[in-house]
């Protein structure tokens, strides 16, 4: 089994019109194009996860705070609908 060497991560935001799902894939597939590496658009889509990074608190206390948003919101956070609603 090979160790992984290269891992990327893209973000796409979030649409409710017809075909969001789809939008969504091709804007995160547009971050990983290297023309916007450096660019304003980089900085732009970057956003969110450098937001995510900011939250420094322990594995546990995350899973803690999303079982509790999972009871009272009555979301089922394993299922991707739901997930997508959060």
């Amino acid at each position: 089994m090979m160790p992984w060497r290269n891992i990327c991560m893209a973000l796409g935001n979030y649409f409710t019109d017809e075909g969001s799902i789809a939008r969504s894939w091709r804007t995160a597939r547009t971050t990983l194009l290297d023309s916007l590496r450096g660019g304003w658009q980089a900085s732009e889509l970057s956003l969110p996860q450098a937001k995510l990074k900011a939250l420094f608190i322990h594995r546990n206390t995350l899973e803690y705070r999303l079982n509790r948003i999972s009871e009272l919101s009555g979301l089922n956070l394993s299922n991707f609908d739901d997930r997508l609603l959060l």
